[in-house]
């Protein structure tokens, strides 16, 4: 059995590997589904608990969502509002329905308060994430429109995620 040290050292290469061929392959969803399932096997290799491994995979399909949304906006002038929630439910369900498939979710062990723990991080992760931002431009109107430290947005939307992951880490076990 390879000791946790040896195990990071063999994990570098391959996610360095897989993030450039999600460059390559420049889509949203069907990345996001290989990559959630791969990280999510790296990261219980590596002893990490589903619900911090949840936290940041909630960050990244958000962050897919608004940039799908984005992406839309510019290329269909007629994008309408309501279709936002759409792209939402399409990239989570791309995530979650193999993940389902291949049976990581839905484990009845694999439940922190009665729900299970990767589906409890996501949602955490995305909803952090949307606080943070929101009271980095509440921030912002309070110090008329302007940030009170460089990369508050970032800092914010950093520190409120470890925050989350360190609760999970101490809370989940």
């Amino acid at each position: 059995m390879y000791n946790t040290d040896m195990k990071k050292k063999w994990v570098v290469p391959f996610v360095i590997t897989g993030g450039g061929l999600a460059i390559l392959a420049s889509a949203f969803c069907p990345v996001c589904a290989v990559a959630a399932v791969a990280g999510l096997g790296i990261s219980r290799w590596l002893g990490v608990d589903d619900s911090v491994t949840g936290v940041w995979i909630g960050v990244i399909l958000l962050m897919a969502s608004v940039l799908t949304i984005k992406w839309l906006k510019r290329r269909f002038e007629n994008f309408q509002d309501w279709w936002q929630g759409v792209v939402f439910f399409v990239c989570y369900l791309a995530v979650l329905t193999p993940l389902w498939w291949l049976g990581q979710l839905g484990h009845p062990l694999n439940r922190l308060w009665g729900m299970d723990k990767l589906v409890l991080g996501i949602a955490s992760g995305t909803i952090v994430v949307i606080l943070a931002i929101n009271l980095h431009y509440w921030l912002k109107t309070k110090n008329n429109g302007k940030s009170y430290f460089l990369m508050q947005r970032t800092v914010l939307n950093l520190s409120s995620l470890i925050l989350v992951s360190l609760f999970f880490y101490f809370f989940s076990k």
